[in-house]
Parts: structure tokens; sequence; C-alpha cells
């Protein structure tokens, strides 16, 4: 298990919508982020409205259930948007410029439940302006991990202050 950010922490709600401001130089090993979002019919609902992915397993409770499933089950690629959000909005932030992301999905999530999503700066490349973001998502009843990866990030910087 990794570590937790009690200084960075900060459940799903109207605070998490500022936008950090890391620079490239402000980013070093070890830094991280978390946020908690609960998974709910409707959050699931307006995914399936965007992605138009509508697999059964994902919008079809009977269904899920008639496969072991006590709920539906949330999309790999909706876990994948919540780091997506961690590393434009938190870690690092407005500056971040995602070049690829690694996840793999060890357990699923269903509706219902809570789940932690965090991120730890892994490696910081000055040559390169590109930071490794270590990402893992755990639901909080059971402390499972239900997803971990890596996000290369670029960093951007303002035209003309180079």
């Amino acid at each position: 298990m990794s570590p937790s950010f009690p200084q960075n922490r900060q459940s799903d709600g109207a605070d998490d919508l500022h936008v950090a401001r890391h620079h490239l130089g402000s980013l070093a090993e070890g830094m991280g982020y978390s946020f908690t979002v609960t998974i709910t019919s409707e959050l699931l609902d307006r995914f399936v409205a965007v992605s138009q992915d509508v697999s059964p397993l994902h919008v079809d409770r009977r269904f899920a259930r008639g496969r072991g499933y006590p709920d539906r089950v949330v999309h790999g690629a909706f876990l994948a948007s919540l780091v997506s959000r961690l590393i434009g909005v938190h870690l690092p932030g407005e500056n971040a410029i995602i070049h690829s992301i690694s996840m793999r999905f060890r357990k699923p999530v269903i509706v219902g439940d809570t789940i932690e999503v965090s991120g730890e700066v892994e490696q910081v490349s000055e040559s390169t302006r590109t930071v490794v973001v270590k990402t893992w998502i755990e639901e909080m009843v059971t402390h499972t991990l239900c997803a971990d990866g890596r996000v290369q990030v670029g960093l951007t910087e303002e035209q003309g202050r180079r």
C-alpha cells in the first residue's frame, strides 16, 4: 500500500474545483494528492451518456447481478477519467498535459462504492519537462486496491516565459 497524503486529501465537493498551479520546479518526488468519490447511479449514468458505452454490465443492474456483482460495474474508462482529474486539477494541475496512462484494474468498482483516487510524484525530469505520477484507486470500506498505474505528464509553460 502506498502512503496517504492527509495535507492534500479532500472529499469530492466544491473545494475540489480549485485547479493547482504546480510548475516543474515546484514538483518533487514523493509529493502526493488524493480525493474521494462515492459512485452513485446518477454519476455512472452521466458517464454512460457521455461515453455511450451501454454494455449491460454497466447499465443493467439485473444483468450485473446475474454475473455475480451486487450492482452495476463502473467502466474502467470512468476510473481512468478520475485519474485524469487527479492530474489535470491537482497534481500537477493547470500546467499538465498527459502523455500516457497505464492502468491495471484489479477489483471491479461497483455503484455505491466510495473510492479514494491517489497519486504520488515518482520521477521528475527537467531535461524532458515531464513527471511520472504513480496512481492508485482504493475502495474505502475494505481498503482494497481496485486499480493502479502510472501517468507520464508533460509540463506546459506560458508562451514567452522560457
